[in-house]
């Protein structure tokens, strides 16, 4: 017994690959309303002159994270990091590393 897969099966076949390889995230991503909500906050925190906290800011990082950069600790370092931003290894790694080089020298 053979089956034959017609193109509308394929089609399908596709789209589920999509919604379950994360193509609906990109497709929500795009959201207009999402978009339009972003630069109400952004409006609504710049009108109040209100900080981003430094975590959200991409590649900022926290006091805690630098007193642990500064004492030698980067793996803790990069560990809290990820836990407070959510970043992967390799963005918190590189931010932990750009601070250690671009910090003020102590002396």
């Amino acid at each position: 017994m053979t089956t034959t897969l017609a193109f509308g099966d394929f089609a399908v076949i596709a789209g589920l690959i999509l919604l379950f390889a994360g193509g609906a995230r990109v497709i929500m991503s795009r959201d207009p309303e999402v978009t339009r909500n972003a630069r109400k906050l952004d409006a609504i925190l710049d009108h109040f002159k209100i900080p981003l906290p430094p975590v959200s800011r991409p590649g900022a990082l926290s006091s805690a994270v630098k007193t642990l950069a500064d004492a030698g600790m980067a793996i803790e370092a990069i560990k809290l990091y990820r836990s407070e931003t959510g970043a992967s290894l390799g963005e918190a790694k590189v931010a932990v590393a750009d601070y250690l080089h671009t910090r003020p020298t102590q002396g």
